[in-house]
């Protein structure tokens, strides 16, 4: 073991709205609280720490270079430092994909040769650029420059620690779960809260949160529910968050769901959670997916919601959840899974009751004391 140091976290943090961020923003003050920490960001923090911009930010003796990587532009800056200065990566996604051909392709394309040469990394370049590529693209093993330069990493699954240590085998990586984030313990009773949203007290509420997208699988959610639907005539739906790529009202209504359906767009965090405790079954599945951990499934699991999740890579290991395997059949298990919930108060109280014990090994203080003992072990 050996002492950490000043932690000089580069991240976004809040008032920016990805994960990464709002990750951050939970578990950032409860490492301070044991270990000094400067955030570095370009953008203004909404938070007490001391935070600097990194044109500014000059090292100190003993400083801990932390880098918060995310498959979103907030993130890339924290990218290119862990170039300049290795340090720890903290990956909340182990593809980039996204924000790298978006924002920096320059950047891609230099990790790509360095994992598979220059004429092979040339020949998939060529092959995205005419449309040759879809989601086998989720399924390519690159691992960024900033992870094989890195002292250590840090991950939230079993899947992504084992997607690094299968490319850079000598790199230690340490498994420290997704925090509930900023959970509210204030929250009203949930009859008080569906009576505000004005949902009945007997039906079964069944909600989608977050960044709502295609590959959260909304078209296949909708779906399940709508067959669900013709068994469970109470049946109501929740679509909490910002939705992108998906037209909602167009869904809806090709499903009969609009009549049904509470589309609240992006909400505060209080009122964000006050839906998510207001539902009776929490659906959060993806696919494809970039080893990324959700932090919507442990929101739902501090509320103690029956979750709904994909039978796949890293969310395979949610093994309090009822897990869907993407593709075939995967709306037929939707609609079932839902309808046995709505007939089985006991079945909904035992898989609350498991997302309720999941929920508490991942509170802000365990998971600060955990990446704690993680980056103790670091080699200096």
């Amino acid at each position: 073991m050996t002492a950490i140091g000043r932690l000089v976290a580069f991240t976004p943090g809040p008032p920016r709205t990805s994960g990464g961020a709002m990750y951050a923003g939970a578990l950032l003050p409860a490492l301070a609280r044991h270990v000094p920490v400067l955030a570095v960001s370009p953008d203004p923090v909404d938070w007490d720490l001391p935070t600097v911009t990194p044109d500014v930010y000059e090292p100190e003796p003993g400083d801990l270079p932390v880098h918060f990587l995310g498959n979103n532009p907030d993130h890339l800056f924290a990218y290119q430092a862990a170039l300049r200065s290795p340090g720890v990566v903290v990956c909340h996604d182990v593809l980039l994909h996204h924000v790298l051909r978006g924002f920096a392709p320059e950047e891609e394309h230099a990790d790509l040769a360095e994992q598979l040469g220059p004429e092979r990394a040339a020949a998939l370049r060529s092959r995205w650029d005419r449309g040759l590529v879809g989601d086998d693209e989720f399924l390519l093993p690159v691992i960024c420059r900033p992870i094989r330069r890195a002292m250590a990493a840090i991950v939230h699954s079993r899947f992504a620690r084992f997607a690094i240590q299968a490319e850079v085998p000598d790199l230690p990586v340490f498994q420290v779960p997704m925090p509930v984030g900023a959970v509210p313990d204030d929250l009203d009773p949930v009859p008080v809260v569906r009576a505000r949203l004005g949902l009945a007290p007997d039906a079964l509420v069944v909600g989608l949160f977050g960044y709502l997208g295609p590959h959260k699988r909304v078209v296949e959610s909708l779906q399940g529910v709508a067959r669900a639907r013709a068994e469970v005539p109470g049946l109501r739906l929740v679509l909490a968050g910002a939705v992108f790529g998906l037209d909602v009202a167009d869904l809806l209504a090709g499903t009969g769901l609009t009549d049904v359906t509470t589309v609240t767009g992006p909400l505060d965090d209080r009122a964000f959670f006050e839906h998510m405790a207001a539902v009776d079954v929490v659906i959060s599945l993806r696919y494809p997916s970039m080893g990324e951990s959700s932090a919507i499934a442990s929101q739902a699991q501090r509320l103690g919601k029956p979750l709904i999740t994909t039978d796949h890579a890293q969310f395979a290991e949610e093994r309090t959840a009822v897990r869907v395997a993407p593709g075939a059949g995967e709306v037929e298990r939707i609609a079932h899974t839902l309808v046995t919930l709505a007939g089985c108060s006991r079945c909904r109280s035992l898989l609350g009751e498991a997302s309720r014990t999941r929920g508490r090994g991942r509170t802000v203080e365990v998971v600060a004391d955990r990446f704690l003992d993680a980056l103790a072990q670091v080699p200096r």
